[in-house]
């Protein structure tokens, strides 16, 4: 399953739909405490925070940026340690204050490849698949939200169905999953996934659809 969006295709693809506005409104002021000591409650809120820098990448505040690359950091060093976290962040704070637009861009496609390669290097790491969960629960309702907001209806079947990924946590509920959550968690990630799979599967989908799908994701966003 893809790691994380690609920032140039990610940025190309929200201008073609006329959502660029919306995500890098509603990301502005969605932040996640990722310095905690849960390790599986960080991965998935840095997760959701690598998500944010991504698909916010040449829009976003200078001083937005280097928060949310900060917040990145925290996470990754409790569950990866300070080492690794370098390898992948270093310098990436401080370029964001002097860097913006088209440039920028550009250097976070170059960094998304390195985080990209490390993350797949983690394949059998504890916490892989909970920074995958906070990577497609954030872009999930990123997408559903600014379809929401903008009335566009036509093009949420493309952008939000993606049977892959339910395949992926299905297993994961039904297997590690059940030595990283109470049971409560799982079902609720189920209950999302089953939201997903009905409603995304409909081409073309309503807005009733949408509205249903950005508040299940939204649900259990707010229980991480």
């Amino acid at each position: 399953m893809p790691l994380l969006p690609e920032p140039i295709t990610i940025r190309a693809l929200l201008d073609e739909k006329g959502l660029t506005g919306h995500v890098v409104a509603l990301s502005a002021k969605n932040k996640y405490k990722t310095s905690v000591i849960v390790k599986n409650l960080c991965a998935a809120r840095t997760g959701a925070e690598l998500t944010n820098l991504m698909m916010e990448a040449g829009h976003a505040d200078p001083a937005i940026t280097r928060d949310r690359v900060n917040r990145i950091s925290d996470g990754l060093e409790v569950f990866l340690g300070p080492a690794m976290t370098d390898k992948m962040l270093s310098g990436l704070a401080e370029t964001a204050m002097t860097t913006t637009g088209v440039p920028w861009l550009e250097e976070l496609q170059v960094r998304h490849g390195v985080i990209t390669e490390e993350i797949s290097g983690m394949k059998n790491h504890p916490q892989l698949p909970l920074v995958l969960a906070g990577v497609w629960l954030q872009a999930s309702w990123l997408t559903a939200s600014a379809l929401e907001e903008s009335g566009n209806v036509e093009d949420a079947h493309a952008l939000l169905y993606r049977p892959e990924i339910g395949t992926y946590f299905r297993s994961y509920v039904h297997t590690r999953g059940k030595e990283d959550f109470p049971q409560s968690v799982l079902n609720s990630l189920e209950k999302t996934l089953d939201v997903m799979d009905t409603r995304t599967a409909k081409d073309p989908m309503t807005t009733a659809d949408i509205t249903i799908v950005r508040k299940s994701v939204q649900g259990l966003l707010h229980s991480m």
